[in-house]
C-alpha cells in the first residue's frame, strides 16, 4: 500500500465531522461531534489538527484530479507525438520522392 493508499484509509476511518477546536483557560481543545479529544496547549497547533479533518480528504481529493489531468496530458502528448512521427516519415518520403 502506498503512502496515499494509507493517508486516504486514515482520513476514511476517522471519525465524521466537522472537528472544532476550543480555548481553554490553560490551552485549547480539539473536538469532534461526539467528545472532546485532545488538550492541546497551542492554539496554531488544535487549529491544524481541527482542520486536517476537512482538509487531508480535499487535499487527497486534488491530488486525484491533478494525476487524472496528468494522465490526460501524458495520453495527448503521445497521440501528438505519434501524428507528429507519422508527419515526419509522410514528409521525407515525399523529399525522396522529389529527388
Amino acid at each position: 500500500m502506498n503512502r496515499l493508499s494509507q493517508i486516504r484509509e486514515r482520513a476514511e476511518a476517522a471519525m465524521l465531522g466537522p472537528w472544532k477546536h476550543s480555548n481553554q483557560h490553560d490551552g485549547q481543545m480539539v473536538n469532534t461531534p461526539i467528545e472532546d479529544v485532545e488538550f492541546i496547549p497551542r492554539f496554531d497547533d488544535a487549529r491544524f489538527i481541527a482542520f486536517a479533518h476537512e482538509d487531508i480528504p480535499w487535499l487527497l481529493s486534488e491530488i486525484d484530479r491533478l494525476n487524472e489531468q496528468l494522465e490526460y496530458c501524458k495520453n495527448s502528448f503521445y497521440e501528438i507525438l505519434a501524428e507528429a512521427l507519422k508527419a515526419q516519415k509522410k514528409v521525407a518520403m515525399y523529399e525522396q520522392a522529389c529527388t
